[in-house]
């Protein structure tokens, strides 16, 4: 009796392991070169989909080393979706190279991604192609979309409304370039900005030293 029970447990187990992965197989496969394009896709698609990227969010493109990984997120990805851009991402144009049959979608020269009018784009840009790419979700994909779009102007007037509540308008701030776009549209006065901390030359530091003593010889506000 005891053997009995024991094969049918067997049987149920594999009956288990082999749909879920029939489920997987049937799941579109969407890798992103970036964490920041994938948050905006996993926005847009969630059902029967998964979701991965290459790059981690703050990785200086030019820096990024590909890894075996990478290679195979690649090479099983049924959609690819990318900055379109060598400098942004110099190693992709190699990966692709292990898939033969993928869908990309290049989001080109749209700009900073962390200012709210310009994530909108990426985040339209990414929904037209899935839909051209899958016109059977157009309904799904295009809700969603709606429904992202609006949370992301609620963030905007949010933030908005915390400088204009604090009365930060025109202070004068030394930051990351990454980040100027974004502090400009704040509303933020941005006097100096600097590139990723690994490409500061001696000189570039002294820069930002010498344009923080000026701000605050001003009686000014730096960060």
């Amino acid at each position: 009796m005891k053997s009995i029970v024991y094969i049918l447990g067997i049987i149920l187990l594999l009956s288990f392991i082999v749909t879920n992965a029939s489920a997987e197989e049937d799941d579109i496969n969407i890798v992103c070169t970036n964490s920041v394009l994938s948050d905006f896709t996993s926005n847009l698609i969630k059902e029967n989909v998964t979701i991965d990227y290459i790059m981690p969010s703050g990785v200086c493109p030019a820096y990024y080393d590909t890894t075996p990984s990478d290679i195979s997120k690649v090479t099983n990805a049924d959609i690819i979706i990318s900055f379109g851009s060598a400098q942004m991402e110099p190693w992709l144009s190699k990966l692709l190279g292990y898939n033969t049959d993928y869908d990309l979608i290049e989001c080109k020269d749209m700009g900073e991604w962390n200012v709210p009018s310009i994530a909108r784009e990426y985040v339209q840009c990414i929904a037209d192609e899935l839909i051209k790419i899958y016109p059977e979700l157009n309904a799904t994909i295009k809700a969603n979309s709606e429904s992202y779009l609006n949370q992301i102007n609620e963030t905007a007037l949010s933030l908005k409304e915390i400088i204009e509540t604090n009365s930060y308008q025109d202070k004068k701030i030394i930051a990351m370039s990454w980040q100027k776009d974004f502090l400009e549209w704040l509303g933020l006065n941005v006097t100096h900005s600097y590139g990723p901390p690994q490409t500061l030359s001696a000189q570039d530091e002294i820069d930002v030293i010498n344009a923080a003593e000026w701000n605050k010889f001003w009686g000014s506000d730096c960060i």
